[in-house]
Order: structure tokens, then C-alpha cells, then sequence
């Protein structure tokens, strides 16, 4: 059978193919299509491929032809498309083409988009008889995702809607993505894609149903209309109001207290965060899509405006608007959705809170030092009598009515704060607090001047206060505090009810007859005093007559007085007559002037130094009783009180050691001694003139320097060592000379024995009227000046300037700034009316006019070597003129001729003993 097929189907293609001619393209043209039916093609069909073998053959034998091979047609690219054979035997586009007949010629055209082609002849059972045939548009809200689809089953979701399989032969169909889903279509899927957790598509949020009690406006709070259409991707997936962004395309909700607005992307500014309500104010629920939810009052805060709050009026002025503000003290705000339009409401009774921000009626409270009575407002606690109360009371509290008491007596005073708070300039804190005064505590309680506090005996838990009189004192002031403060008994001896200065007891005692509050209140009798602890009779030296304030205090006696010794009978120190008795250190040291046994001004004194008083001695007019020391000792401070260990050095320049006079005594130190001015207690010594202070003079002539070597000596009396000066002289450094301009033979002594310098010198040491010497080296002699007569002369004197040497008696030249040639200060004094033959006379200016002048002109001028004064009268008593003389100096000489002056040494002499009076004052 299949062999018979096949030859047949061969034969008939030969014998088609035979018979045909070979313009068959220009006939494909021409030749009307003539299968009405399928498999009914009573010729060959148009379209096929006549040059093929076996493109057409007959289909049965009835004579209807099938073609098996179709003939290539230009698309409408221009490029070949084979048309395919069809079911009913003609040739057709292929699935996903159509046939465009319109064309010319005819061609396949792709399926275009969002359709379907299954291809085929004109006169399949799909197509169309005129215009673009084949073409089979998708179902409603499909498309395709390419050209070229060849059947139904090729049409998809288009974004933001699902696919929905047909069954049997139906058409497939979608539909629309859901509420808070997407869909990118095209892939048929069955379901749309749910949007990340919490995230919603435009309006989708559902209503929600809040809890019982929350109010109208959030019957409908999500309630925003129908969602959008356009849910195509997952950026139709928003943060909705309400909520905000985290991470990993997941939001929360807005916690109370905060709110956002609108539906935005994940990305956009503002997703991630929530506003905060003003301050002062919450919302009702969390995920609060909108400010006008934030219309719940915090509690603690009331609204500023109950007209202008979140979601309702116009906002308040400022920048931000300022909606609430805390609440203030003696009021309380619940907050929530207050009963009361602007939520804060009046503490009842006067009752107060303890701060600000108070919430609740039970915040209301009875402040300390206040009490609730009953049916009325809050009342402070007395203050007579005192009453007081330490803490903050709640109404319900038993005996809120009452305060505490003091005590019998007792008063109490407002004196501690209470903190009153008002707001500060920005209505969400407390400013500095101000003060209300009430008695809070026990240390309100008081007693007053002059009372004292104690316990009942029976109830030791309660105090009472008592005023203090019969010789008894209490508090000097206002006293506070609940504590035992007794009246104290006065000291010893003394009493509050006494006569004179004591009976004034308005001093010492609490106005109004109240009690005493002041110890001295407690007098002393006369010849008392009061120590602080105890009366007792008044000390040696002092007493009390009680008639003046400080009645309670003994006094002391005038100075260098005092009472009896040993007295111990308050009558003998009552007044100041008992000071009747010389002070140990004074006396009467001139004639005293005594009234009635009282001393005057000019009565006693400390003793002077020098001497001493015991004491003790009554007082009688020209009493003299400040002993000198014995021995002519002396005492180192004055007001001494014993001969014997008080008197215990010698005067200064005197001294025991070198005396002349009685053995024991002080007397003046010899010369070339001296006495410290400061000597410490028990020394009575005179001190030698220090023997190492020696002095080299030198005299170069013949090449030797004929050196002598001088010590230092003191006049006598001396009383520091710096009145130990050189012996002798030379004025000036070098080979000096004092020469005698006339009448040698009478003024200078020639001494042949003398044969050295030394022994020149040494003698006119021991002569006490040798003034100067001179020694002449080319001959050996030595020459004393002596003046003419027995130095009895006193109208002409001659002063020598005396050297101080090494290291003693610089001050006077020192504190001038003066030269080392100035001199001591101190001169060696001679009487001689021919000693203006000594020397050489030179003049300065100003010309001296003075004693005092003159010497200083000598001492300061360094070539001066004494001074010659005239005085009117042998007795020195009335100064007349002054001359300065000088020496020679020369030059040191190797070979000096035998009358050359250049041989002659001078040395001038500190005289320090006189057996006449030579020294004048001045």
C-alpha cells in the first residue's frame, strides 16, 4: 500500500509537472484560488512551486490536488520566503507570518506585536478576505514580547498584571496586580510580587481600626483613596505615611510622638526618619501619617492656645510655633485629651505641687509649715505659739489639719524656705526658684532674750521655756532650735539684784520685765572681779569700786602703783585710793604731786636706767625711791627691781678691771682702754686697745726706709674699740716734716740721749706735754715740741689731727665718703701761744668761723696737720679766729745735704691724759 502511495503520488506530480508551462509565476498572479474547502483544491493551488518535482499532486481520486512544495515569495524585507503548504492543500505563510494580499506582488509579512499569525491561505478559517490577513490580536491587557507570535498561547501579562493559563481552547488572560504588589509582566507569571515588608504601593495603606477611645479624627486615618494602576516594578513599592525606612527594603512605624507625610521611595530624602511633634505633644498610636495628628497633649504640658494646636486653627507666632508649655507649679496637667479646653488645671484648696510639670491631682499636696483645715484652704502654722510641720502632706493624711508644737512659751518664726518655682523665658523649665518662709522644722522654735529651755518632767519628750531671773541669766538673742539651753546660774559670788551699777538691771534684762540674758547681768560686790568663770577679790595691783561700767572687772592702778601686798580683804582693793603703794621698778623721781593720796601726771615713773625701786613703799609727797646702783654700777634697761642682780654691769667707758679708785667700783677705763657701750649682763671689764692694730710709718732717705711701727691708744673713759687710735702720726704718706718757722730754741727741746728715731719717739710718748717730734737722720738729734711756759695758757690752743690707723675709728670719715688721709674725727689738744710758729698756714674757703668749723676744715683736708684757735680769754670761753697748718713733704733722698730738710722726720702725738684743762667746749 505505502508503495501504491508513493507511486502515485510520483506519477501524479510527473504529469503535473508536465503539463505545466513555465510562466508560472506571471499565472500564481492571475489564477484565482480555488480551494473553497479543505483538501478541496480541484487544480493545483496557487503559490505552488511548479518547477519541483512532486510540489503538487492529486489528492484522491476525485481529482482535487494537494500541493506538497509552495514556491518562494519576497517577504517584506525582499528576501525569499518559502510559502508553506497548507492542511487544505494550498500554500500559506508560515505560523507567525501573514499573507499580504494587498501587496504586489503578495508576500508573507512578520506577525507584528501584541498579535498572533497561524499562517496559511486566504481563505484559512482565520483570516480576513481583504486587506492584511492572518493577523490575530492578543486579548485585552496582553501583549507579545516579540513580532512573530504563531498562536494564542504567545500573548503575556503586560507589567503590572498577572497571567492567567486558559482552559481548553479559551484565550489566555490577566489580571490587574493587587494593592501593595508588582508586576514586570511579559513572563507570564501566574502571580503578582508581593512589595517588601511594610513597603505599599500609592494608597495603599488600609484602614485601620484603632482602639476604643481614640478620637474621630482617626476613624478614617489611612483611608487615602484608590491605589494606583501602575504597579509595574517594585519602585511602585513606597515608604508609606506613617512609617519610615531602615534597611533591606524594610520600614517601621513612626513611634508616638513623631509622624511622616507622603508615600516616597526607599532612596528619597526623608524616608529614613520621622518628624518629632512639637514639644509638649504626642500622638494617639504610632505610624502617625500626618501633623495634625500630633494633637495629644504630653502629660505635664498645657496648650498655650487651645484654638491654635496641631490640625486645628492657625499655628501660633514664632518660628517654630510654640504650641505648649509645662505645666506650672500648683497646677497639674494629665495631658492626653484633656477635659479642661487648654489641659492644665488649678490646684484646689491652695494646695501646692512640690515643682513643675505636675501630672495629677495627686500632685497636690499641703506644703511644709502649712496645715489643711477641715473645708477649707491651706493655712500656715502659727508662730505664737509656735507650731511648725517637716514634710509635704497628701489631703487624705491623718491630722493634715494640725501642725506640731513648739511648746509651752516657745514661740516659732517663718525662717525656712519653701521653693517657689516660676518658668523661665522659654515655658519648658523652671526658673531660679524664689522663696516662701513657713516654720518647717524645729529650728523655726525660739525662746526669747533673756530665756532659757528645758523638758517637762513629765512628758521629757516636750519642752517648755522659762524666763530666767534670781541670779540666773538665759540667752543673750534669740535663740532657735527645739534643745536644752537652761538657765545658768551666775558664777560665783555674784548676784542680780544688788545695789549701784548692779541695780540697773534694764541693762542686762529682756524689755517688758523679761529675764536676764547677759552675765553681767551677775554683779560683782566692790573689790570683786569676774574672771569669766568665777567673782573672785581683786588681784594685787588692780581694784573694783563697782560704781561703772565694766562694773564686773577689776582695774588696774595707775601706772607705778599698786595695793597692798598680800591683801585679801575686798575692802583694801574697792578704789582707786588703795593704790597707795610704790610698783616694784618705780618711784617718785622728782618731787610728786599727791592729792589725796591719788597719783597726778607727774608722780611715778619708771626708773632710769642706773637704777632700781623694790617697791612697796606707801606713797608720801616728795618721796624719792628709785635707788641708784651701788658701786657705780649701772642697769641695762630701765624700771630695774633689784640692786643686786639688776645692776649688774659698769657705765659705758668704765670698768673694774684698770680702775684707780676703790676696789670693785667702776671707774673710767685708763687710756688706751675702753668699756663697751652694749655689754652683755655681768660684764664689768675694761678691754685694752687691741695690740695687733699696728700702723708702719716709713722715711726713705740713704736707701733705707727707717720704718716705725705705731700702736693705737684711747683718752681715757673710752667706750668702744673704735676709739682706739694711733699714737703718733705722720699726716701725710711719704717723708713728712712739721717744721717750726721761729723761735726754735723756745718751742723745740734738742735731747742729745735720744740717738734713734724710736727712742725719740718713745720719749715724747711719756711726756705728756711733748706735742710732736722731729728726728734729724744727718745728725742723730732728736726735737720735742713743747710749748714755752707750764701749758698753763689757755687763750692760744693748738689742735693736732689724730689718724684712726688700720681698721679703727673710720666712721666720721668713712660715712663722709671722706679720704684715707682724712683724719679720725678726734684731735690732741695743747695749750701754746707760740704754736703759730708751727707749721706752714694755708687758707680755705669758706674761711671757718666756728670751733666746730675749724676742725672739720682740718680733718677733711688731707694735708692739714692741726689747728691754732684764739679765744679772748685764758678760760677758752668765747672763740676768737682759727688757723690751719700743714707740713713739708719731700722727696725721698739718697745723699740729703746736712740742713736739708729732707733729713727731718715729724710725728704728731695723740695726747690722751691732761692734768690741766686744755680741751675747750664746743
Amino acid at each position: 500500500m505505502r508503495a501504491l502511495v508513493a507511486f502515485l503520488l510520483f506519477s501524479g506530480a510527473v504529469g503535473v509537472f508536465a503539463g505545466r508551462t513555465t510562466s508560472f509565476s506571471r499565472n500564481l498572479q492571475q489564477v484565482t484560488y480555488n480551494c473553497t474547502l479543505e483538501l478541496a483544491c480541484t487544480s493545483c493551488p496557487v503559490g505552488c512551486n511548479a518547477t519541483a518535482v512532486g510540489s503538487c499532486v492529486a489528492g484522491d481520486t476525485a481529482g482535487r490536488f494537494r500541493c506538497m512544495r509552495c514556491q518562494l515569495l519576497p517577504n517584506a524585507n525582499n528576501t525569499k520566503q518559502n510559502l508553506r503548504p497548507a492542511a487544505d492543500g494550498s500554500c500559506g505563510c508560515a505560523p507567525g507570518w501573514y499573507l499580504n494580499t494587498n501587496a504586489s506582488p503578495r508576500r508573507c509579512v512578520i506577525c507584528p506585536k501584541d498579535s498572533w499569525c497561524p499562517g496559511g491561505t486566504e481563505s484559512a478559517s482565520k483570516w480576513v478576505t481583504s486587506g492584511d490577513t492572518g493577523i490575530v490580536a492578543c486579548p485585552s491587557l496582553m501583549v507579545t514580547i516579540n513580532p512573530g507570535a504563531n498562536n494564542r498561547l504567545m500573548c503575556v501579562n503586560q507589567p503590572g498584571y498577572s497571567w492567567i493559563k486558559p482552559v481548553g481552547q479559551a484565550d489566555p488572560s490577566v489580571a490587574v496586580c493587587a494593592e501593595n504588589t508588582f508586576s514586570t509582566g511579559l513572563r507570564k507569571q501566574p502571580n503578582c510580587t508581593a512589595c517588601p515588608s511594610g513597603m505599599k504601593t500609592n494608597n495603599g495603606l488600609p484602614v485601620i481600626n484603632f482602639s476604643q477611645g481614640a478620637p474621630a479624627n482617626y476613624a478614617n486615618a489611612y483611608n487615602d483613596g484608590a491605589g494606583t494602576t501602575t504597579r509595574v516594578s517594585a519602585e511602585a513599592c513606597l515608604v508609606p505615611p506613617g512609617w519610615y525606612y531602615i534597611s533591606s527594603n524594610k520600614v517601621v512605624r513612626c513611634p508616638e510622638g513623631e509622624y511622616r507625610t507622603g508615600y516616597v521611595a526607599a532612596n528619597a530624602t526623608g524616608a529614613n526618619q520621622c518628624v518629632r511633634c512639637p514639644r509638649g505633644t504626642t500622638t494617639f498610636a504610632s505610624a502617625s501619617p500626618e501633623f495634625k495628628y500630633c494633637d495629644v497633649l504630653v502629660p505635664g504640658f498645657y496648650w498655650i492656645d487651645s484654638t491654635k494646636r496641631p490640625g486645628f486653627g492657625s499655628p501660633p507666632a514664632g518660628n517654630p510655633p510654640q504650641y505648649t508649655k509645662i505645666c506650672e507649679q500648683n497646677f497639674y496637667c494629665p495631658g492626653n485629651y484633656p477635659s479642661d479646653p487648654d489641659g492644665k488645671t488649678a490646684c484646689p484648696r491652695n494646695l501646692w505641687t512640690k515643682n513643675v510639670r505636675s501630672t495629677s491631682a495627686a500632685d497636690c499636696l499641703v506644703p511644709p509649715g502649712y496645715r489643711l483645715p477641715t473645708g477649707s484652704s491651706i493655712t500656715k502654722c502659727q508662730n505664737n505659739p509656735g507650731e511648725y510641720f517637716p514634710e509635704w502632706r497628701r489631703t487624705t493624711e491623718a491630722d493634715v489639719d494640725k501642725c506640731k508644737t513648739c511648746g509651752s512659751g516657745i514661740m516659732s518664726d517663718d525662717n525656712e524656705p519653701i521653693n517657689q518655682f516660676a518658668l523661665d523665658s522659654t515655658g519648658f523649665a523652671a526658673a531660679a526658684p524664689t522663696f516662701v518662709y513657713a516654720p518647717q522644722t524645729s529650728a523655726s522654735c525660739y525662746i526669747s532674750q533673756g530665756q532659757g529651755m528645758s523638758t517637762n518632767m513629765s512628758d521629757p519628750t516636750q519642752f517648755r521655756a522659762t524666763t530666767c531671773t534670781g541670779n540666773t541669766y538665759g540667752v543673750a538673742e534669740k535663740t532657735y532650735e527645739l534643745r536644752v539651753n537652761p538657765c545658768k546660774d551666775c558664777p560665783a559670788n555674784t548676784f542680780t539684784n544688788g545695789t549701784g551699777v548692779c541695780g540697773n538691771s534694764d541693762s542686762y534684762r529682756a524689755p517688758g520685765g523679761g529675764g536676764f540674758f547677759d552675765p553681767r547681768a551677775c554683779c560683782t560686790r566692790p573689790g570683786w572681779g569676774y574672771d569669766g568663770i568665777r567673782a573672785a577679790v581683786c588681784a594685787q595691783g588692780t581694784y573694783n569700786p563697782a560704781d561703772s561700767e565694766p562694773a564686773d572687772k577689776c582695774r588696774e592702778c595707775p601706772p607705778g602703783t599698786t595695793t597692798a601686798l598680800g591683801a585679801v580683804d575686798a575692802s583694801s582693793v574697792d578704789n582707786i585710793n588703795d593704790c597707795k603703794f610704790t610698783l616694784p621698778g618705780f618711784g617718785v623721781q622728782a618731787a610728786a604731786e599727791l592729792s589725796s593720796g591719788v597719783i597726778t601726771a607727774a608722780g611715778l615713773r619708771e626708773c632710769d636706767v642706773g637704777k632700781f625701786s623694790v617697791g612697796g613703799e606707801a606713797l608720801a609727797a616728795g618721796l624719792t625711791n628709785c635707788q641708784p646702783c651701788p658701786k657705780k654700777r649701772t642697769t641695762r634697761f630701765s624700771g630695774a627691781t633689784n640692786g643686786t642682780t639688776e645692776c649688774d654691769v659698769c657705765p659705758a667707758g668704765m670698768g673694774t678691771t684698770n680702775a684707780a679708785g676703790t676696789v670693785g667700783d667702776c671707774n673710767n677705763c685708763d687710756p688706751g682702754f675702753f668699756g663697751d657701750i652694749g655689754r652683755e649682763g655681768g660684764d664689768t671689764e675694761c678691754k685694752p686697745c687691741p695690740g695687733n692694730l699696728v700702723s708702719s710709718f716709713n722715711f726713705y732717705i740713704n736707701g733705707s726706709a727707717n720704718t716705725l711701727d705705731v700702736g693705737v691708744v684711747s683718752e681715757a673713759g673710752a667706750v668702744s674699740s673704735q676709739q682706739c687710735l694711733l699714737q703718733f702720726a705722720a699726716i701725710e704718706t711719704g717723708n713728712w716734716f712739721l717744721p717750726n718757722v721761729s723761735a726754735l730754741t723756745l718751742t723745740t727741746v734738742a735731747l742729745a740721749a735720744l740717738s734713734t728715731d724710736q727712742k725719740c719717739m718713745d720719749a715724747c710718748q711719756t711726756d705728756e706735754l711733748c706735742q710732736f717730734f722731729t728726728y734729724d737722720y744727718s745728725t742723730t738729734v732728736c726735737q720735742h715740741r713743747k710749748a714755752s711756759g707750764a701749758d698753763a695758757t689757755g687763750s692760744v690752743k693748738i689742735a693736732y689731727k689724730v689718724l684712726a690707723g688700720n681698721g679703727l675709728g673710720l666712721e666720721n670719715r668713712l660715712a663722709a665718703g671722706k679720704p684715707m688721709e682724712a683724719g679720725s674725727g678726734v684731735f690732741s689738744w695743747f695749750n701754746d701761744n707760740s704754736a703759730a710758729a708751727i707749721g706752714e698756714t694755708f687758707t680755705v674757703s669758706p674761711a671757718p668761723s666756728t670751733i666746730v668749723n675749724c676742725l672739720t676744715a682740718c680733718n677733711d683736708e688731707p694735708t692739714c696737720a692741726a689747728v691754732v684757735l684764739t679765744f679772748t680769754n685764758d678760760a677758752a670761753t668765747t672763740f676768737s679766729s682759727c688757723v690751719l697748718k700743714r707740713g713739708v713733704l719731700s722727696m725721698p733722698s739718697t745723699s740729703p745735704g746736712a740742713s736739708d730738710t729732707a733729713n727731718k722726720r715729724s710725728m704728731v702725738k695723740y695726747r690722751t691724759t691732761f692734768t690741766t684743762t686744755v680741751k675747750p667746749a664746743f
